[in-house]
């Protein structure tokens, strides 16, 4: 199979690269890509795209396919209490780098 990722570069008009990818995760004929892209007109915009594909069957994978609507509340705690996490490591830090610090506002 070829994937074709022209469609979404067909929007916009200008120079469109793929500037570079991460693997993050390709195991169980799933892979999971991320994608960085770059666009240049009048003006230039980045933006990152995930792709997740089933090998075993040569097709790329929707939201559908991949979330059990049933468990959506269920991930969405998930998603809530790790974005908690990163905040309050955020926090942790400014406030080390604070304590560290010998300027005074």
């Amino acid at each position: 199979m070829q994937w074709h990722l022209e469609d979404e570069f067909e929007r916009h008009r200008g120079l469109t690269l793929i500037t570079g990818w991460d693997i993050m995760k390709n195991d169980h004929c799933i892979l999971s890509l991320l994608v960085y892209t770059e666009f240049t007109g009048a003006y230039t915009s980045y933006w990152t795209r995930y792709y997740n594909v089933d090998l075993s069957r040569d097709v790329m994978l929707t939201a559908k396919d991949v979330f059990d609507k049933s468990r959506m509340s269920e991930l969405a705690k998930l998603v809530d209490a790790r974005l908690q996490e990163q905040v309050n490591e955020e926090i942790a830090a400014w406030k080390r780098k604070l304590r560290r610090s010998t300027t005074y506002w």
